[in-house]
């Protein structure tokens, strides 16, 4: 197992945040800061966190590297100054799924380093768990 590439993976996460909210890199944006979460996670085959599409793969527990970048910036608002979050999820090397304001299941996830595969990707956005944004610690 290797150590993912990090420049490659915030070079990669940066790239899909402007084709996808080209917005998001107007002049009057500022970037705060990109930081990257990196853990082990175990998955139960080769595939890993890559089960959208039908995957030829092995039945062997595997670890791989999970990596979850995170671009905050500020944006100035009715001359309000707002933090706004896009969040990036990478197994190995490879970009899996882009977030923007995932609910409390993604923080909890995170805190527990087991991120959902692309599949289970959309947790993290529907209102199906409603309960766990009653929850605060």
């Amino acid at each position: 197992m290797k150590y993912p590439n990090l420049e490659l993976i915030e070079k990669t996460f940066k790239e899909k945040v402007k084709e996808r909210y080209p917005s998001a890199f107007d002049t009057n944006r500022q970037w705060c800061k990109c930081t990257a979460d990196v853990f082990i996670q175990t998955w139960s085959n080769r595939a890993t966190g890559f089960d959208l599409e039908p995957v030829y793969s092995g039945q062997a527990f595997t670890d791989e590297y999970t990596t979850v970048m995170t671009l905050e910036w500020y944006e100035l608002s009715n001359n309000i100054l707002c933090t706004k979050q896009m969040y990036g999820v990478f197994f190995g090397d490879k970009f899996a799924y882009m977030l923007k304001d995932p609910n409390q299941k993604f923080e909890f996830d995170l805190r527990d380093r087991c991120m959902n595969s692309q599949k289970n990707a959309r947790v993290y956005v529907d209102d199906e768990f409603r309960e766990y944004r009653k929850l605060s610690f």
